[in-house]
C-alpha cells in the first residue's frame, strides 16, 4: 500500500501554517529576513539600531560575499540590502567577522568593529557611510586589545568600548577613539594579581554621572566576573564580584552590557556555568544594581524559562525586554523572548520552536533587543531561518486576550471552509493564549498541549420526537497549537445531519489550563473533500506524489498512465475504522464507505484505492491514474468529489 515518504513530510505539507505566528496574550511574531550566507550569516552579539524612518541596520559575522561578514540595512517591510561585504581587500586589511553592534554617529556615518582582520589580525575599529564606503580608523595590535565588539558614541562626541582580550595582561581593554581615530587605551584587565578587576570585559554604557560602566565575565574576587565603573580618565573601581555566596544565587559570567533604567539603576543579566550540567546551579539571572554597588537579583531563569540571557532593554512602558539564547518553552525551543517587570515578574512572549519547523522561524536569539515608535521589537537570531543563518524578526506586543475561538473559525484544514466531516483533519483559529508553538509527534495524539485542550459536544436537536440531549462529548486528538490556530482531529463520534433524520448541533469550546473559553457551533457533514496543498493556502499545487512517493510538480510531472497519490481529508465513514486520535491501520485497510471520483484536466481518472493513510490520523489517500493523451501542462486541475460533494480545485503538472 502506498503512502508518504515521512511523517514529517506530511507534518511540514499539510500541519502547518505560515510565517506569522501568535505568540502569549496576542503577540505577533514576524520573520523580515532570513540569512542565507550570500546576504550575511549569523549575526552574533550586535543588536539592531534603526533610525527615524523605520529602516534596521546591523551586522553579521559571518556570510557575505567574502564570508567574513557584513553590514546591512533591513526596511520595514523587509528588504534586505547588504551595504558592506568584509574582507574585499588582501589579506582582509579592511577586517573580518564584525561581532558587535553599529553606532550611528553625530556626522550620520555609521560605527563599528570587526573582531578580526585589519592589518595586524586583531580587529578594526571603523566609519561607513550609508552609501557603504568604509574607512578604517584603528587596527588593534593586541597591546591595545582584541578582538573588539562593543563601542558606543558617549555624550564627550568621543567612543568608547571593550575588547574581551589583548592589553597589557591579555585579559582585555576599556579604550576611548576620538571620531578621526586617535585611539586611547584607557585600562586594561587583570592589572592585579589573580585578576580582582576581573577579565574579559563585555560592552560599556555612559551613566548619567558621566562614568561608564560595564561587566567583565571572568576575574573578581570569587572568578565568575564583576560590575565595574570606569571614569572618562580611567580609573576603574570594582562595584560587584559575582557569586558571593555558595550556589552563586546572585549569578556568575555577566556576558552582556548594562543598561541604565530610568530610576537611575543599572540593570543587567548573567549566564549560566558553562561547566555546569543542565543549567546547574542557574541558567543565568537578572539582577539590578545601584550606581554605589548594591546588587539585588531579580529573577533566576529555570531551564523551561532560558538560558544565557543578553542584554536588556527598557520598553516604552517601563518594563524591560530581552532573550534567552536556549530553552524558553516547552517542545525543544531555541531560545525566547521575554518581559519582566521591573519587581522581577517574568513572561515569555514567544519561544522559538525547532522540533516542529526545522527552525524556519529563526534560532538562539543572542542581541539584544530595539523597539520602535510603535512599540514593536526587532530583533535577530544566531541561526535557524528558512537559510539556517539566522533571522531578523518583528514581535508586535498586543493586549492581554481572551481564551477563544473565532466565529466559524473551526475549518477544514486542507481548504479553510467552515465545513468538516468525522475523523478528518481541521483547523480552529482564535486566541489561545499559547507562548509559543507546540506539537504531538506521538501516537495516539494528546487531547493536551501546553495546557490548552478543546472540548466537543453533540447534542440532539429533536424535531418533535424524543432523543438523548447528549449524544456525545470529549476532548479533541491535537497535531499542533500556537497562539492563533490549531490543528486537530475532529473525533470520529461527533453527530452528523442527515437530511430526513435527526438534526444534531455540534459544538467547540477551548481550555486553557483551567480556564474556559467560549463555545462555538461547528458545521459537521457527511462529507467535506478538501486536497491538500503544498503552500498550505487550499489552492495552487496539490499535495499529490507519484508512485515513487516524489512530489509532482514541474520539475517531475506525472505522465499519461501513471499512478498518482492525491492527500486528502473530510472524506467521511470508513470500514475498519480506527480509534479517534490513533492512526489509521495498513493491514486491514481502512477504505472509504462511498467511492468518490477524480477529474484530471476535466477527465474522469480511474481510482484505486480510496481510504484513510496508513500510519496517519484524519489523513485520506486517493490513488488515481492519469487518463492517458492529457496535454502537457504544469497548472493542470485536479478535484475530488464523493457523496455529491465537491473538493477545492487544486493543481499538478502533467507531461
Amino acid at each position: 500500500m502506498a503512502k508518504l515518504d515521512s511523517r514529517q513530510r506530511v507534518w511540514n505539507l499539510f500541519l502547518l501554517a505560515g510565517a506569522t505566528l501568535v505568540a502569549a496574550s496576542g503577540q505577533t511574531y514576524n520573520t523580515l529576513v532570513s540569512f542565507a550566507g550570500a546576504n550575511g550569516a549569523y549575526p552574533l552579539y550586535g543588536s539592531l539600531i534603526m533610525d527615524a524612518a523605520g529602516n534596521l541596520y546591523g551586522t553579521t559575522s559571518q556570510g557575505g560575499a567574502y564570508n567574513a561578514g557584513t553590514v546591512f540595512e533591513v526596511t520595514p517591510n523587509g528588504a534586505l540590502t547588504t551595504l558592506y561585504s568584509f574582507c574585499v581587500q588582501a589579506v582582509c586589511a579592511d577586517g573580518s567577522n564584525p561581532w558587535g553592534w553599529l553606532v550611528g554617529g553625530a556626522d550620520g556615518n555609521f560605527y563599528g568593529t570587526t573582531a578580526s582582520g585589519g592589518t595586524n589580525g586583531d580587529g578594526t575599529v571603523f566609519k561607513l557611510t550609508p552609501g557603504g564606503a568604509l574607512t578604517t580608523l584603528h587596527n588593534f595590535d593586541g597591546t591595545d586589545g582584541a578582538n573588539p565588539y562593543a563601542l558606543i558614541l558617549a555624550s564627550d562626541g568621543n567612543f568608547y568600548g571593550t575588547a574581551p582580550a589583548g592589553g597589557a595582561y591579555t585579559y582585555g581593554t576599556v579604550y576611548k577613539m576620538t571620531p578621526n581615530g586617535a585611539f586611547t587605551t584607557l585600562y586594561s584587565f587583570c592589572a592585579l594579581t589573580g585578576c580582582p578587576d576581573g577579565e574579559v570585559p563585555s560592552g560599556l554604557v555612559e551613566g548619567t554621572d558621566g562614568n561608564f560602566y560595564g561587566t567583565t565575565q571572568l576575574g573578581g574576587v570569587n572568578q565568575q566576573g564583576t560590575v565595574f565603573r570606569i571614569a572618562p580618565g580611567g580609573s576603574l573601581t570594582t562595584l560587584y564580584n559575582f557569586c558571593a555566596s555558595p550556589g552563586c544565587p546572585d549569578g556568575m559570567a555577566p556576558s552582556a552590557a548594562l543598561i541604565q533604567a530610568t530610576d537611575g539603576n543599572f540593570y543587567g543579566t548573567t549566564s549560566f556555568d558553562p561547566s555546569a550540567t543542565a543549567c546547574q546551579p542557574a541558567c543565568g539571572t537578572v539582577f539590578k544594581i545601584t550606581p554605589a554597588g548594591a546588587l539585588t537579583t531579580l529573577h533566576t531563569f529555570a531551564l523551561s524559562e532560558g538560558a544565557a540571557p543578553s542584554a536588556l532593554i527598557q520598553g516604552s512602558d517601563g518594563n524591560f525586554y530581552g532573550t534567552v539564547q536556549e530553552g524558553g518553552a516547552l517542545n525543544d525551543p531555541e531560545g525566547a523572548i521575554y518581559e519582566i517587570t521591573p519587581a522581577g515578574v517574568l513572561t515569555i512572549l514567544y519561544g522559538f520552536p525547532c522540533s516542529l519547523t526545522a527552525c524556519t522561524y529563526g534560532a538562539n536569539p543572542n542581541a539584544a533587543l530595539v523597539q520602535g515608535a510603535n512599540g514593536v521589537l526587532f530583533g535577530t537570531t544566531l541561526g535557524g531561518g528558512a537559510g539556517g543563518d539566522g533571522v531578523v524578526f518583528s514581535l508586535a506586543l498586543g493586549p492581554p486576550g481572551t481564551l477563544s475561538i473565532n466565529a466559524s473559525g473551526v475549518v477544514n484544514a486542507a481548504d479553510y471552509v467552515p465545513q468538516v466531516a468525522p475523523g478528518s483533519i481541521a483547523s480552529a483559529f482564535g486566541n489561545f493564549l499559547l507562548a509559543s508553538p507546540l506539537g504531538d509527534t506521538g501516537l495516539p495524539l494528546s487531547t493536551n498541549l501546553g495546557g490548552l485542550s478543546l472540548a466537543w459536544s453533540s447534542i440532539c436537536a429533536p424535531e418533535g420526537s424524543v432523543c438523548p440531549e447528549v449524544i456525545g462529548a470529549g476532548f479533541a486528538p491535537l497535531f499542533y497549537a500556537s497562539g492563533s490556530q490549531v490543528n486537530l482531529q475532529i473525533p470520529w463520534e461527533m453527530g452528523v445531519t442527515v437530511a430526513g433524520q435527526l438534526e444534531w448541533q455540534n459544538l467547540m469550546a477551548p481550555a486553557y489550563n483551567g480556564q474556559s473559553g467560549n463555545t462555538q457551533p461547528i458545521a459537521v457533514a457527511p462529507f467535506a473533500p478538501a486536497i491538500f496543498t503544498t503552500g498550505s493556502s487550499g489552492t495552487g499545487p496539490g499535495a499529490i506524489l507519484d508512485a515513487s512517493y516524489r512530489l509532482v510538480d514541474s520539475t517531475n510531472p506525472a505522465s499519461g498512465g501513471s499512478y498518482i497519490l492525491i492527500y486528502c481529508t473530510g472524506l467521511g465513514a470508513v470500514t475498519n475504522q480506527p480509534a479517534t486520535g490513533s492512526p489509521a491501520l495498513g493491514d486491514p485497510l481502512s477504505w472509504t464507505t462511498t467511492v468518490p471520483t477524480v477529474t484530471i484536466g476535466g477527465n474522469t481518472a480511474p481510482v484505486s484505492f480510496y481510504g484513510l493513510a496508513p500510519g496517519y490520523v484524519g489523513l485520506y489517500q486517493v490513488n488515481a491514474q492519469v487518463p492517458a493523451g492529457m496535454p502537457a501542462n504544469a497548472s493542470t486541475p485536479v478535484l475530488l468529489s464523493i457523496g455529491g460533494v465537491a473538493s477545492n480545485t487544486v493543481t499538478m503538472a502533467v507531461q
